[in-house]
């Protein structure tokens, strides 16, 4: 469907009240607005966006008027201000990425958000004929409610997939020239007050597999190729394993890193070797489940499904001291059926 085509999603200007601004990036601006007195957020096109972004930008628009779930964000419709504009609900306590380090959630909230979450990502895999591949899941896409329940954004650069969600064409593109085109100035991951400007400039999108996407720092090791080789497929795994870096930022409250490898090169390399970030506070029951969700080979990962049935299962016992989490009954099948322990952690 063309954005010509969605009448029925248009919003008059007349009726949009401009606020705040909450933030901008190379895209445009994201504004504070007042829509037939409800509170919304806009989402504006740079008039001077380039032609890719434009495209990426319609492409969402189209993508989020099909997406009905408690745990993604709800699309409102959209404008021209005269610039293209999404319309969305307001989140007035921002995002997972800034709200974490700011309050330091308890074990109770934390399993909440994880829980959250997956919702959100197992209603993408499980639609039906098409499922719907995210490729960008990261802190700063999940957005929290008032009441602080966790909803998902940013569809920019997702993607539909029949099936399994398997795409037999390509990966995204080579590491070397990834770095080329994006990591000018650039010289580390970086440290939490830093990262979200050295994610903008590692990030690249594509509306194919054929280019960069996502974000460095949450990136599935398939999804940048290696030294050229543009053939390996990847699928919605590629969702889980971006999943269980965000559930490490969660319950560590502190970005995914490997020691000595804060270069992007290096990180994904050691990814690919196996490495993955050490773990200093995160309960047992939630390592058990990360080590899964981030392991090397795609299909040794479980589903989104799978993780929900085994967060379902994890309960707080509120003690003294705070809490403890606790897996009851003890998973003796289904999340860790089909693979042997993982290793190293």
């Amino acid at each position: 469907m063309k954005l010509r085509e969605m009448n029925d999603w248009k919003i008059s200007n007349d009726t949009l009240k401009l606020g705040v601004e909450l933030g901008r990036g190379s895209f445009g601006i994201v504004m504070a607005a007042e829509w037939r007195h409800t509170p919304v957020a806009l989402k504006i096109l740079f008039a001077d966006a380039q032609a890719d972004d434009k495209v990426l930008f319609e492409k969402e628009v189209r993508m989020m008027a099909t997406l009905h779930h408690p745990n993604i964000v709800q699309f409102l419709g959209y404008a021209r201000t005269p610039a293209l504009t999404l319309v969305i609900e307001l989140f007035p306590e921002g995002s997972v990425e800034r709200f974490v380090p700011r309050e330091k959630p308890g074990q109770k909230t934390s399993l909440r958000f994880c829980i959250d979450m997956a919702l959100a990502i197992e209603y993408l895999h499980s639609r039906q004929p098409s499922i719907v591949i995210h490729r960008d899941i990261k802190p700063a896409n999940f957005l929290l409610t008032a009441s602080l329940r966790v909803k998902l954004g940013d569809f920019g650069i997702a993607r539909t997939r029949k099936g399994k969600g398997v795409d037999r064409t390509r990966s995204c593109e080579s590491l070397a020239t990834m770095l080329d085109s994006s990591m000018h100035g650039v010289s580390s991951l970086g440290s939490m007050e830093d990262h979200a400007q050295a994610d903008a400039e590692l990030r690249v999108s594509g509306d194919d597999l054929t280019s960069n996407c996502g974000t460095v720092r949450f990136m599935a090791p398939e999804v940048a190729a290696v030294d050229g080789a543009r053939t390996q497929a990847y699928d919605s795994k590629a969702d889980i394993f971006s999943l269980a870096m965000v559930y490490y930022f969660v319950w560590e409250r502190a970005l995914p890193g490997i020691p000595e490898c804060n270069k992007p090169p290096l990180h994904l390399a050691a990814l690919r070797q196996g490495r993955r970030p050490s773990y200093g506070r995160t309960p047992k029951p939630i390592r058990e489940l990360v080590n899964h969700m981030w392991r090397l080979e795609p299909q040794d990962r479980p589903s989104a499904a799978d993780v929900l049935d085994y967060l379902y299962n994890v309960k707080h016992k509120p003690t003294f001291g705070g809490g403890v989490l606790k897996v009851t009954p003890p998973a003796t099948g289904g999340l860790f059926a089909a693979v042997p322990p993982a290793p190293g952690h």
